[in-house]
């Protein structure tokens, strides 16, 4: 906590004056003088003694919570203010957090750090705590929290003021997840490994998902033999399977464009969001790589293949977090090379953002290995995106997206 006074001259040179006139009327016998300066100056030093009292045994507490958020939602902040010490009439709380969210009651706003700045007046008696709720609309992709915590307390028995500058944790969280732009998944190719999605023509069958029976022909095994259908149709059926395949997918993002951070991260990001649901929702298991420099033992925000909802708002998280202002970036091409020897390599492979030299020899790695590897791809105008084969990058298309 982080407290000063705020209170000029004026004190000190009040204790000296009702001093000195409560000496001179002393000294005159002038006794109504004298008491009128001597409750002045005995008013004083209760003043000075209550600045420094007030704000002293002041305590902020923040519930640690994490809630999400999509543009347009709303949702709220909550602080809660401890005091020990005298009562606080009248302050001004002011709470600066993310311009992530905004909201109605904003006072100023930082266009260099992007916080936006509340304040409201509030009041806590001694010995009691005060819950203030900030309201605010979810406005654009990141993760808000609460910057700074201040106050600015009157001094309700003399002159001047505190301000004390409480301490924050960042326990609150407001993650607003990034909108979808969609991509037209024109390819979608059909992978030559087993798993337990449903696909017509593939190699494998789930015993599990029978779905009729036909004609027992010659060299069909004795154990898928419908016994009751064979009794009813007076001649040997044999049972029907789903064909299923592996269709785990990985979305490997870089979103450097070769000097900094791409100018479509936006849209890049939108398009990896719809990607995962629409993965989650068809139960495919999906994964994602982004090239965004992290600390720890893997060196970029990576999510293996998996599935399920919880899995989806890791996926939505982990874009939500990267801004333009708060990203760095490995090279693309180590990153590649990275999960190519952690041998994390799913059924498709999808690339999304821009290609150079040193990246595309990563992916052509890739391919030639065996992998199935698609790239999305976007118009000139950058209104529409597809997934597309995997095609060499020319030297002429360096830094472009995929073969676009």
């Amino acid at each position: 906590m982080n407290r000063h006074v705020e209170t000029g001259n004026a004190t000190e040179a009040g204790l000296i004056l009702f001093a000195l006139i409560t000496f001179v009327a002393f000294l005159s016998g002038s006794y109504a003088w004298f008491a009128l300066a001597a409750f002045g100056f005995i008013w004083m030093l209760l003043s000075q003694r209550m600045l420094r009292s007030l704000g002293r045994n002041l305590e902020l507490f923040e519930k640690k919570q994490r809630h999400r958020y999509f543009i347009g939602h709303d949702g709220y902040f909550t602080l809660t203010l401890k005091n020990d010490g005298p009562p606080i009439f009248q302050c001004v709380l002011t709470v600066d957090f993310d311009g992530y969210v905004q909201s109605p009651s904003v006072a100023a706003e930082d266009t260099t750090t992007g916080l936006q700045r509340v304040a409201t007046k509030c009041s806590i008696g001694r010995q009691q705590s005060r819950t203030v709720t900030i309201p605010f609309t979810a406005h654009a992709r990141g993760i808000a929290r609460v910057r700074a915590v201040s106050l600015k307390i009157p001094n309700w028995t003399g002159l001047g003021n505190v301000h004390v500058e409480l301490d924050t944790k960042g326990n609150q969280e407001a993650v607003v997840l990034p909108g979808q732009r969609f991509v037209a998944e024109q390819h979608r190719p059909l992978t030559p490994y087993e798993g337990a999605f449903a696909r017509p023509y593939a190699l494998y069958r789930d015993r599990l998902m029978p779905t009729g029976v036909r004609n027992y022909e010659y060299g069909d095994d004795f154990k898928d033999i419908h016994w009751k259908a064979s009794a009813k149709m007076q001649q040997l059926q044999t049972k029907q399977y789903e064909t299923v395949s592996d269709q785990s997918m990985l979305v490997s993002v870089n979103l450097s464009d070769g000097y900094g951070i791409t100018g479509d991260l936006d849209a890049l990001i939108e398009h990896c969001a719809y990607l995962a649901f629409v993965g989650i929702q068809n139960d495919l298991e999906i994964g994602l790589a982004i090239n965004r420099q992290i600390n720890g033992g893997v060196p970029y925000l990576f999510t293996p293949p998996s599935g399920g909802e919880g899995h989806l708002a890791e996926m939505l998280e982990q874009l939500a977090s990267i801004t333009k202002h708060n990203t760095l970036t490995i090279p693309y091409a180590k990153m590649i090379a990275d999960l190519m020897y952690r041998r994390q390599q799913p059924a498709h492979w999808i690339h999304v953002g821009r290609r150079l030299p040193a990246d595309d020899h990563q992916l052509r790695t890739l391919e030639k290995k065996g992998q199935t590897l698609s790239t999305l791809e976007r118009s000139s105008n950058g209104e529409a995106a597809y997934l597309a084969p995997y095609t060499v990058l020319k030297h002429r298309e360096e830094g472009a997206y995929g073969n676009a």
